[in-house]
């Protein structure tokens, strides 16, 4: 499972062959037309269609969008900025611009054209350096955003820009500003979920071997740190989404059968030592079905804090059985609150 820009069906790129123009601005004689290529990542972004990019709230989560420029005049045009202007409490917020010159070479179609992208994976604060253009070439906008916190959304809308603002000149010139339609490029925000910002904790979370990965590397906005208590008394604990550079996901599960509150919790129990059975399982986003469960062959899980029957937490320690039975290992400290 990709990570960042990489992230399924929330990083993308949508290539258009060509620079064939798609619209121009409202003043006689724009020099700038809008392409219909666009590249968009980050954690937030989900989808792409004609009317825009549909966008989640991960509070405080940066993402970027791109949008390729042709200059359709007979003369050099240089680019010093372009924005887009959100509405008044509006809770996504552009932060930065990045400008590159973007004439990919020519492609007839098929399966053979390689894919191209400027989008840097940063999506931060970032001035805008002036972009000359020569006439018929084409230049990339990158417009970097971040979302708000979630003490803004009871105030905020989901509305946002619908016009591309850019400030350019020729040669020496003037400063001139030509506003283009967004279109596909127009942020749709999906207003947050009530659970999108409730409180939770965060576990610590480690695992070692072929699917090292840890709570450092959390997805952000993915549902996890919570636990459920079953009909036959068991208590189950399920980790966030981890993603490490380079590495499938991976999330911890953890299941106290006969939970009897705080102590010690074991593979084999022995009435004197532990309370009750434990199981650690490591889920990895791998396989036919797009998740493998590797099993433990040795669990120890404490609990040392229970808060008014819905915060939990302790420690747990746990060696699984991986691929061609190689041995790896699972730890850290859990915390929850039990839904």
């Amino acid at each position: 499972m990709p990570g960042c820009s990489r992230l399924l069906a929330a990083s993308f790129a949508i290539a258009a062959a060509g620079l064939a123009g798609c619209g121009g601005g409202h003043e006689p004689h724009a020099p700038l037309v809008k392409l219909d290529s666009i590249e968009a990542g980050g954690w937030p972004v989900l989808s792409s269609d004609p009317s825009g990019l549909t966008v989640r709230f991960i509070e405080r989560t940066r993402f970027g969008i791109g949008i390729v420029l042709r200059n359709r005049s007979g003369r050099s045009v240089t680019i010093v900025d372009a924005r887009t202007l959100e509405p008044v409490a509006s809770f996504v917020h552009q932060v930065g611009t990045r400008l590159v010159p973007w004439n990919p070479p020519r492609c007839a179609g098929g399966r053979g054209c390689p894919a191209f992208g400027f989008l840097h994976s940063s999506y931060g604060a970032v001035r805008p350096v002036a972009l000359t253009v020569a006439p018929g070439k084409g230049a990339a906008v990158q417009l970097n955003y971040r979302l708000d916190a979630c003490g803004a959304v009871p105030f905020a809308t989901r509305e946002t820009a619908r016009m591309l603002e850019v400030h350019y000149r020729y040669g020496n010139g003037t400063m001139r500003r030509q506003s283009l339609p967004l279109r596909s490029a127009r942020l749709l925000m999906r207003m947050p979920a009530p659970s999108d910002c409730v409180p939770r904790p965060h576990s610590k979370i480690a695992v070692t071997g072929p699917f090292a990965s840890s709570s450092d590397w959390t997805i952000p906005g993915s549902e996890g740190d919570v636990c459920r208590t079953t009909a036959d008394g068991a208590l189950i604990f399920l980790s966030r989404r981890f993603l490490s550079p380079g590495e499938p996901a991976v999330r911890v599960a953890i299941r106290l059968s006969r939970f009897r509150g705080l102590g010690l919790y074991r593979t084999l129990t022995r009435p004197a030592l532990a309370l009750g059975p434990a199981q650690v399982r490591v889920v990895v986003g791998i396989g036919i079905h797009g998740w493998t469960t590797f099993r433990p062959r040795m669990s120890v899980v404490t609990v040392t804090r229970q808060r008014s029957k819905t915060a939990l937490g302790g420690r747990f320690h746990a060696v699984l059985i991986g691929r061609r039975h190689v041995e790896f290992r699972a730890y850290g400290a859990w915390r929850c609150v039990k839904e």
